[in-house]
Order: structure tokens, then C-alpha cells, then sequence
């Protein structure tokens, strides 16, 4: 029964990373159940099923792929996609994460944010960024990122700054920017949770088989 459906742990945890990369969470009515959701560049076909192998419990469909039209670039993408059917255990993470149907970062984020949800976070929005880890952050505010930023230190004891995406305009787009000195601590943390093709995000091996001018997953958003 749907009403009895309940989230696991590691769903639970997995569900919050990818909330704050590029899951997206979807009512179609307010009265409705909410259903998740996630689409990504073809590039990231192994991630994408890695999700969809945790959430398959509650899909009806398989993942799927398609072209997108992108009006910002004006271009066609290529893509890969599930969803889940829509269910209650989803309204919580809906009502946390979602102001006037804008995903925004709740203020209990501390209490949320846990290794693995940390690691599913960079797989989905880490880069490399010098001898650092940059998190893409765009769609969120600086307040939002500073709830982010103080989760980080208060749980892992990482460092992070808040840098604009573009300094050169009055951008209101920023990034979060772990520091050098706190990777070593990064990489133990979040390793044992993510794929060994996303090692790279955390320079544990080089990217030998990742096109740089490949589809950028900010580019569906």
C-alpha cells in the first residue's frame, strides 16, 4: 500500500545529496503526493542507473533516454531520466526542501546531510577546482549556501567558502569552494560511498575517459 511505503536509511540519505544536486522532487496538485525525480546527460548514464537501482522499488517504469531542447544554448541533448511513482513518504523531503515550489535549503539541513548523502552531493554537482572540491550551487542563494556551509563544519569538519560563479557581473550565483586542507578528510569521508568512476571529483584518479566539453548537467536546470 502506498500509504504504508516507507523510505530506507540509505534512501533517506541518498535522496538529500541528490536533492541538493539534481534530483528535483514534483506535485502535480497540492493535495497530491509527491514523486521524485531525476535527469541527467547521457555522460552521466552510470550514476543515473546507480539511482535508479535504489529508488526501482518505487518506480513503475525503467529509466529512459531522450532529447532535450535547451532554449538558453538552443540546443538538443541528449539525456537520461526515471521517475517514481508518487508517494507520502516523499511530502516531508517535498515540504522541507520547496518553498512555493522553489527548491531552497531547509534550515535543519545539519540534521539531514549525512556521508553519504554528502557523497551522492559531489557525484552529482562536485568538480575538481585546483587542489579543491567546487560544488555547483547555482540555483540556490547565499543564505541558502550558508546553511550548507555551516552542515559542512558542523558534521565533517570541512571548510568551505562562498565564492561568486562570476565576478566580473552582479552575479547572484554562487559556489561552494572546499578548501585544500580539508580534502584528505573529504576523501575518507565520501569514498566509501561513491562510484568508482566519480573518483575522480575528489582526485583520487584522473578523468581519462571524460569529455571536458561534454554536456554540463547545469544545462537541464
Amino acid at each position: 500500500m502506498k500509504n504504508e511505503t516507507k523510505l530506507t536509511q540509505i534512501q533517506q540519505e541518498i535522496l538529500v545529496g541528490s536533492l541538493l544536486g539534481d534530483g528535483a522532487l514534483a506535485k502535480r496538485k497540492e493535495n497530491i503526493n509527491a514523486r521524485y525525480h531525476v535527469r541527467m546527460g547521457l555522460l552521466h548514464k552510470i550514476e543515473l542507473i546507480y539511482l535508479y537501482n535504489i529508488f526501482k522499488n518505487l518506480c513503475k517504469t525503467s529509466f529512459k533516454e531522450s532529447n532535450v531542447y535547451n532554449k538558453k544554448t538552443n540546443k538538443i541533448y541528449n539525456v537520461i531520466s526515471f521517475m517514481t511513482l508518487s508517494y507520502p513518504c516523499f511530502n516531508d523531503y517535498y515540504n522541507l526542501f520547496y518553498n512555493n515550489g522553489k527548491k531552497s535549503i531547509p534550515l535543519n539541513i545539519a540534521e539531514l546531510l549525512t556521508a553519504r548523502g554528502l557523497a551522492q552531493w559531489i557525484m552529482d554537482d562536485g568538480g575538481r577546482d585546483g587542489n579543491g572540491l567546487r560544488l555547483y550551487t547555482n540555483s540556490f542563494t547565499k543564505k541558502d549556501l550558508e546553511l550548507l556551509q555551516q552542515a559542512l563544519k558542523k558534521n565533517f569538519d570541512l571548510n568551505a567558502n562562498i565564492i561568486h560563479v562570476n565576478k566580473k557581473i552582479n552575479s547572484s550565483q554562487f559556489k561552494l569552494y572546499i578548501k585544500v586542507e580539508s580534502m584528505i578528510k573529504l576523501k575518507l569521508l565520501v569514498k566509501p560511498f561513491m562510484l568508482p568512476s566519480m573518483y575522480y571529483k575528489i582526485q583520487l584518479t584522473s578523468p581519462n575517459n571524460i569529455n571536458k566539453n561534454s554536456y554540463n548537467n547545469n544545462n537541464l536546470r
